[in-house]
């Protein structure tokens, strides 16, 4: 199994301990999990050399076709308005994969805030409340 599924797998497991946690010693279990992955599989962040290469790939392939288009007439007038299309498409897909790069580890975000909420609540012996509406 590769390192992010892996990776996914623990997360699952992190977020159910975590909202399983009834008091602050209810959070051992995922620190422990956390521990013994990182011991056991590697580090606690997402291998997005993949979607690196991608992303390098897709820019290369841009930047060929703007240069290819600037320097022959003959494609200047084959394709016309369309190169824009072209070369639009290729920074939108260069973008989408950097977005997909920078929230690949907003997992972790969501997991750490719930357990400071919890841990919060714990400390101030807040329980959590229904409201009704009217």
């Amino acid at each position: 199994m590769s390192h992010n599924k892996q990776l996914d797998a623990l997360l699952s497991r992190v977020r159910m301990a975590a909202d399983d946690a009834k008091d602050e010693k209810g959070f051992d279990p995922v620190f422990s999990m956390l521990r013994d992955f990182q011991r056991d599989v590697g580090p606690l962040k997402y291998d997005n050399s993949a979607k690196w290469y991608v992303c390098g790939a897709l820019g290369a392939l841009g930047a060929a076709f703007t240069l290819a288009w600037f320097v022959s007439p003959g494609l200047q007038q084959g394709l016309g308005e369309a190169a824009y299309i072209v070369m639009g498409a290729f920074g939108l897909a260069v973008l989408v994969m950097l977005g997909v790069i920078g929230t690949a580890n907003s997992a972790f975000d969501e997991i750490s805030d719930l357990i400071f909420e919890k841990d919060v609540s714990f400390d101030n012996r807040l329980t959590a409340a229904t409201s009704r509406s009217w």
